[in-house]
């Protein structure tokens, strides 16, 4: 189970794919000499993609669902525990979106299909 700051605010049917950020690289060239200096700078953050549904009994329960997420994505980094149950300190909620078609009805309620970005700063 997925969780920010320990909340389980991402619903059911989660999915995290960690995306590591490519290192920074930076590369000299000089007049006369043959070849390229690299340096090496470090590998400056992470990235998570996470896909779910926000569970609701009504369509108004999955704007409540939304709005629980929503609360985190306050610029404040958090602990996050993907779906493997790694733990992943300093990450901010940075990006939501909800399915344009908006809540489905299913058999036993309805869902809000939604992707959302995280942005780990270590």
């Amino acid at each position: 189970m997925a969780t920010l700051n320990g909340q389980d605010v991402f619903g059911l049917a989660v999915h995290a794919q960690h995306l590591p950020d490519e290192p920074v690289i930076q590369e000299n060239h000089y007049f006369g000499v043959s070849g390229i200096q690299s340096l090496y700078g470090g590998q400056p953050g992470r990235r998570f993609r996470v896909t779910g549904l926000l569970p609701g009994s009504s369509p108004a329960g999955c704007k409540a669902s939304e709005a629980a997420l929503l609360a985190l994505g306050n610029g404040v980094a958090y602990t996050f525990v993907d779906s493997w149950g790694v733990a992943w300190p300093n990450v901010l909620l940075e990006r939501y979106v909800p399915d344009p078609e908006g809540p489905k009805s299913t058999d036993w309620g309805w869902v809000l299909p939604y992707e959302c970005e995280l942005r780990g700063l270590q």
